[in-house]
């Protein structure tokens, strides 16, 4: 109904927000804290893969987007969602 409706948009709103905070404070290297993988990177991947389920395209951000292609292009990242039946 209409509340879920507004729980849904308000939602949206802070998650968009907090993508933004995240892409302005991502290193400039290929990953979170610079150009190593850490624990934050698995983490933060996990994420925002649920940005998905709110319909927002990761690859408009510029520093987001091409770190969740090169996540995904893993090796060890695949074989964890085929395991988990995301793939």
């Amino acid at each position: 109904g209409v509340a879920s409706k507004v729980r849904y948009n308000g939602t949206l709103e802070k998650l968009k927000t907090l993508l933004q905070v995240t892409e302005e404070r991502f290193s400039d290297k290929e990953y979170a804290l610079g150009k190593d993988l850490t624990v934050v990177d698995a983490y933060l991947f996990a994420v925002l893969r649920w940005a998905e389920n709110f319909k927002i395209d990761l690859s408009t951000y510029k520093k987001i987007g091409p770190f969740m292609k090169r996540m995904f292009k893993r090796p060890s990242v695949i074989a964890a969602m085929k395991a988990e039946g995301l793939l």
